[in-house]
């Protein structure tokens, strides 16, 4: 790929493009990263709109969404909501985190929920 004959126009215009965004004021950095992607695996707004620019990858078949988050989300198997939890990290992986990082226990899921059947309204989501 070959760089136009003007870059410097199109990296101002990205610039101005990002300072708007930035400017506007619709747009926070989330303080809790918990809620951030809680609000991205619960389909929810997100109540300080970090996210810009989402892609919806929600639906019910391979032919509606993406199947990232079955993939690689946390292993699930309640039937309305399910995931494989196909990708896992390593052990090693784990303990490069401290104890008092908040990213370890929000990327990191070292268990798994089983979901019960109880046929109240208060169905229950057990960790294993």
């Amino acid at each position: 790929m070959m760089q136009g004959s003007n870059p410097q126009k199109y990296y101002q215009i990205a610039y101005d493009e990002c300072k708007d965004i930035i400017n506007s004021g619709q747009h926070q950095l989330n303080p809790s990263y918990e809620g951030l992607f809680r609000s991205l695996h619960t389909n929810s707004q997100d109540a300080t709109n970090e996210v810009i620019y989402a892609i919806g990858a929600f639906g019910g078949n391979s032919r509606t969404d993406s199947k990232i988050g079955y993939y690689n989300g946390l292993r699930h198997d309640d039937t309305d909501w399910k995931s494989s939890g196909g990708i896992n990290a390593i052990p090693v992986y784990f303990y490069e985190f401290t104890k008092y990082d908040l990213r370890r226990d929000v990327n990191i899921a070292i268990f798994r929920c089983k979901y019960i059947k109880t046929g109240r309204t208060s169905d229950i989501n057990q960790l294993e």
